[in-house]
């Protein structure tokens, strides 16, 4: 075979050669972006959630740390309604459990690891309503916990 019909198959089959790999890459890559589209369609929704509890969570420790346990005197902030460290330990959980595989390892141990200082949390609540001694240091660091908590949320999401 002379080097001339040598040239003649290569430029025969190196279009085809080029269309088919070029067509497999392409392939691959629009399949990676479809699955992180779908990824982060379902991501946004369960971010929203979790935020929303926090958000519940952190009202009625605004609630507390301002006007002390007696948080019936304590005027409507608004469309939302807050929660206790229970209700929102029992929520956290639930959304985590459903949501779980759209956050990082970070944010998944972050909540874990709240929703159990909820549950101490709230053995300080029942015991103060009881004494009324609203000058535990708890709330505060726990307020200040659920902001550095929505931020790794932010983190994860690729926001902030």
């Amino acid at each position: 075979m002379e080097n001339s019909e040598l040239f003649k198959y290569l430029a025969l089959f190196s279009p085809l050669v080029s269309g088919i790999v070029v067509g497999l890459i392409m392939n691959k890559l629009s399949n990676r972006s479809k699955r992180l589209e779908y990824f982060y369609q379902h991501k946004i929704p369960a971010f929203k959630e979790l935020h929303q509890i926090l958000i519940r969570y952190k009202i009625h420790l605004d609630k507390v740390i301002s006007e002390g346990y007696n948080i019936d005197n304590y005027p409507h902030t608004g469309k939302v309604e807050s929660t206790d460290s229970l209700e929102t330990a029992v929520l956290l959980k639930e959304s985590l459990d459903t949501n779980r595989v759209y956050l990082n390892k970070k944010s998944r141990d972050s909540l874990t690891k709240l929703i159990d200082e909820l549950y101490d949390i709230y053995n300080i609540e029942s015991l103060m309503s009881f004494d009324e001694d609203t000058s535990n240091p708890a709330f505060k660091e726990m307020s200040n916990k659920i902001e550095n908590i929505t931020e790794i949320l932010y983190k994860d999401l690729n926001l902030r």
